[in-house]
């Protein structure tokens, strides 16, 4: 009797957890979770001060020295697996694995003489590198990557945009360089600015970079068939000859780019087609360099920083650059003795909902935006307050939203549905779910076209129809009941006593040449 107790309550928990894991993966998440766990930092070590390795994966960053190999100046990208576990990261001189050691033909990135000038670095380039998981795979990944030229007519900006692959099933599971080096866009580059976003289908990706001294940004689509456009836009506004921060909001809708001379410009961005449009351009009243960008994790604030002075702007104000508030200026602190100044640098949003700051000298502190998603001063920019136990000088890892999940709704959003709901136009209908989750009993609620019929179906995550329903003019609202339902069936037939099994579904009404599509989870006690 004890025995089934145990044996009950053991199914009881397995059941909970099903159920949190389901409301969990229904919810846009903002942050990177496991992805961007570890981070490598540090550009030399001695017996005092080794280098760093940050771990978020307790929930709280937990530092780790040690003599680790690679050196990083600015140039840092690296990834991990779903649980957080370290895969890969670089420097832009090479690959190191999850043992620090060099990737099977990692070595021998970005050649040319100034890469050979700072092997023993790390390049100096913030932004130089990006990480993008292989669309439809769980062990390929992309690495972009670029580097300086000492072609002195263009002032050592890069002349090329390389990709390489990673396959991680090679080697043991340590990985493996299968394409190394190879040239995606041959063209003066401006300085960093390599960063991307998530396609609005939830799957593949865009990458962008800009033209040097020029409003036109390369936008490359990667899909699982690999790279598969390269387009450019011209956005307008001034141009560069500094080089820049560009990046995209974690919920995907905005990119902004900060510099020095083409200041601050905030763009509203297409995930469907990769456009930028509605340009918001605004010149902080800096006194130094400026370069630092960040935004919250709930996407509302972005933080702009010169060396010395923090800034945070409101982009749910009506007006952009009159939200402006001057956040802090730096102290004088120097780190962890002169002339080591604790300056503002480089943002980084870490799996803690903290913004992490780098500087521009080599220090063992990094500064902390603590509550990011507060507007004004409660959002506790706290200088040099993180100790790393090792000097870091500008790196911070280049890390994008890599969790961001499908655009819902838009034009895009076509995953796992059929190709004839795909080429319908979107449309609102205003269409709800109650109660969501369900154990598969629910309403739904619509408003049809003037005397059109429609038509509800629910898909599951591969794309089947586990069920269909015709929609009769007039009608605004039905009971859906999907037990009894085989969900291997290619139409919805009724089986005995079969059940739609528990998940997530797409929920899509078609009327008139238009859908309107909604999700729902299904749970069962």
């Amino acid at each position: 009797m004890e025995n089934l107790l145990y044996q009950d309550r053991g199914e009881k928990s397995r059941k909970y957890l099903f159920r949190l894991f389901l409301l969990l993966a229904s919810m846009p998440l903002l942050l990177n979770a496991q992805f961007n766990n570890v981070w490598e930092l540090g550009y030399f070590t001695n017996a005092t001060y080794p280098k760093c390795e940050i771990n978020f994966n307790s929930g709280t960053p937990v530092v780790t020295n040690f003599n680790r190999p690679m050196n990083f100046r600015a140039c840092n990208a690296s990834i991990c697996d779903n649980n957080g576990n370290l895969l890969f990261y670089t420097n832009g001189i090479y690959i190191a694995n999850a043992n620090h050691d060099t990737m099977q033909n990692g070595s021998g990135l970005n050649p040319g003489a100034f890469t050979d000038a700072w092997k023993q670095n790390g390049l100096p380039l913030w932004q130089g590198a990006l990480i993008i998981p292989w669309p439809d795979s769980s062990h390929k990944y992309l690495l972009l990557h670029e580097t300086p030229n000492y072609d002195t007519n263009v002032s050592y900006r890069p002349k090329e945009l390389y990709y390489s692959v990673i396959d991680m099933n090679l080697d043991a599971g340590m990985g493996a360089v299968i394409q190394k080096n190879i040239v995606l866009i041959n063209d003066t580059l401006e300085f960093a600015m390599l960063t991307g976003c998530r396609h609005g289908n939830g799957r593949d990706w865009w990458v962008t970079v800009r033209k040097y001294q020029s409003d036109i940004y390369y936008r490359i689509l990667i899909t699982p068939y690999g790279i598969s456009s390269i387009d450019t836009q011209q956005v307008g506004g001034l141009t560069t000859e500094f080089g820049a921060t560009g990046i995209f909001s974690p919920d995907g809708n905005c990119y902004a780019s900060f510099d020095n001379q083409s200041m601050l410009r905030i763009y509203q961005f297409d995930r469907c087609t990769g456009l930028l449009s509605n340009l918001v351009y605004h010149e902080p009243p800096i006194t130094t360099i400026a370069g630092g960008l960040s935004f919250s994790p709930n996407s509302r604030y972005l933080y702009a920083s010169s060396l010395i002075e923090m800034f945070q702007y409101d982009l749910q104000s009506p007006n952009i650059p009159a939200s402006e508030v001057l956040v802090d200026t730096f102290d004088g602190y120097y780190s962890p003795w002169p002339p080591l100044e604790a300056t503002f640098l480089w943002h980084a949003l870490a799996p803690d909902g903290k913004i992490y700051v780098s500087s521009l000298s080599s220090v063992v502190d990094l500064g902390v935006i603590n509550s990011p998603d507060s507007g004004g001063l409660a959002c506790n920019f706290l200088q040099h307050s993180f100790y790393m136990g090792g000097f870091n000088v500008h790196s911070l890892p280049n890390h994008i939203n890599y969790q961001l999940s499908a655009w819902d709704g838009s034009p895009c959003d076509t995953l796992g549905i059929n190709s004839s709901v795909q080429n319908q136009a979107v449309f609102d209908f205003r269409f709800s779910i109650s109660p969501n989750p369900t154990d598969g009993n629910f309403k739904i609620i619509y408003l049809l076209p003037q005397a059109k019929s429609g038509v509800f179906e629910v898909y599951d995550i591969n794309g089947r129809k586990v069920y269909s329903q015709n929609l009769p003019p007039w009608s605004t609202m039905q009971q859906i009941n999907l037990n009894g339902y085989s969900p291997r069936a290619p139409v919805a037939l009724k089986g005995a006593g079969a059940q739609v099994a528990e998940g997530i579904y797409q929920c899509v009404i078609t009327s008139d040449g238009k859908r309107a599509v909604k999700k729902v989870v299904i749970m069962r006690e």
